[in-house]
């Protein structure tokens, strides 16, 4: 896959559109953020028939990842719609559609006009990134505090190739949509029966699961990755 192009200076109307569009998304997601209704959510998924539903969430997914809502909620959900398992890989496909779409939009946009690499904080880590690759952005996705939707523009500003960073973000999402998951149906399970004493210990399993990932992962997974190896 070869890298997606800057676009052409005759495309700043679309662009300030596309920005428009992220801005009122965000806006509207902090705006309604108290108003989801996880129950009549399940109930509507039960409803349909599970492509459906299956196709909607990763549809829902992909722009969830363009506005800032945690990665964390978009899991949670998958394990409570459809299980520990299909959750775990609708959650992976589900960010790495999220992620590949920021960054495509955030090249698109900028159009080379942002130079992050020339600003003193910011250069010498993109410069990392650029050199690492896939490995740098496995490192990073590894870390579940790091804001999705942040990581993807940034990146998407850096020179990153396209393919190195779909390779590094869908193998570095892989525990925590696997973590995720598992909460989100474990948490299902919790609701529909609560004096299940099994069911609490492995949620709190699979939470422990998610402070390993979040801290003790990352730092062991550096120690093979060479930081002056490129792409």
């Amino acid at each position: 896959m070869s890298d997606f192009a800057s676009a052409p200076k005759k495309n700043i109307a679309l662009r300030i559109a596309i920005v428009a569009t992220l801005v009122a998304g965000f806006a509207a997601v902090l705006i309604f953020r108290n108003a989801i209704d996880v129950q009549g959510i399940v109930a509507w998924a039960r409803n349909q028939s599970w492509w459906a539903t299956a196709l909607e969430f990763l549809f829902v997914h992909m722009l969830a990842g363009l506005v800032f809502v945690p990665r964390l909620i978009m899991g949670l959900a998958a394990g409570i719609l459809f299980g520990p398992i299909w959750g775990s890989v609708l959650s992976l496909i589900g960010g790495t559609l999220s992620s590949f779409t920021g960054f495509v939009l955030v090249r698109f946009v900028n159009a080379d006009s942002v130079r992050l690499r020339e600003a003193p904080a910011i250069g010498k880590w993109l410069e990392r990134a650029e050199t690492q690759g896939w490995r740098l952005v496995f490192i990073v996705r590894l870390i579940p505090v790091l804001p999705h939707s942040l990581v993807n523009y940034v990146f998407g500003l850096s020179r990153v190739s396209t393919r190195g960073y779909l390779l590094g973000s869908a193998l570095g999402m892989v525990p925590t949509s696997v973590v995720y998951a598992n909460l989100g149906a474990s948490g299902r399970s919790i609701a529909e029966n609560s004096s299940n004493v099994s069911t609490y210990a492995l949620m709190a399993a699979w939470g422990l699961g998610l402070i390993f990932v979040a801290w003790l992962l990352p730092k062991a997974v550096q120690k093979f990755f060479p930081q002056d190896k490129a792409d």
